[in-house]
């Protein structure tokens, strides 16, 4: 879905920033932890790897949208963060923070426009109401909200200090493994 594809990819990079404002050295991104070759694991202490959770649901007042029907409904939205530093060569997980973000709700009114003549959106599927540009616009500044509560919880919980203690955690983990 595009607002919440840029929205992970924005989190990604200001990720990097955070942790190399902070004092980090910082290989990748990766987009998963399996990506990551074995050079990469042996030569990195720690792996963090935020994971991004959103949850939608919606009421529209149709069972299905027609195309160029008019469409009113409500998605509610919901999310999480989770932020967990992992050992990196065992993937075990040292350290882990939760981010809730608040729910919200989004109106949005608009004309359904879709390459097929009928798109469902019953309850469960309210992904096809962001295919209604006037809902996919209304969603931008529940993104906005989130972005900044993500980036400000990021902030204050990736303490140097406190990864310190992870780290001489991490090595402790290592020291036992034969590879």
């Amino acid at each position: 879905m595009p607002p919440f594809n840029s929205f992970s990819q924005s989190l990604s990079s200001d990720f990097q920033e955070i942790l190399a404002a902070k004092g980090f050295t910082v290989r990748g991104p990766f987009a998963t932890y399996d990506e990551m070759t074995f050079p990469d694991k042996k030569g990195s202490d720690l792996v963090l790897q935020p994971d991004l959770g959103v949850e939608l649901s919606s009421n529209p007042t149709l069972s299905s949208v027609i195309l160029g029907k008019q469409l009113e409904a409500d998605i509610f939205v919901r999310g999480k963060v989770t932020l967990s530093v992992r050992e990196s060569l065992t993937g075990e997980r040292m350290w882990l923070k939760n981010i809730d973000l608040q729910p919200e709700t989004v109106h949005c009114e608009g004309k359904f426009y879709a390459n097929d003549a009928t798109v469902p959106v019953a309850d469960g599927a309210p992904a096809a109401l962001l295919a209604v540009p006037a809902c996919a616009v209304l969603m931008g500044p529940v993104l906005e909200r989130y972005y900044a509560a993500v980036m400000d919880a990021a902030w204050r919980y990736l303490e140097p200090e406190e990864m310190v203690i992870v780290k001489k955690q991490a090595q402790d983990i290592k020291s036992r493994k034969v590879y």
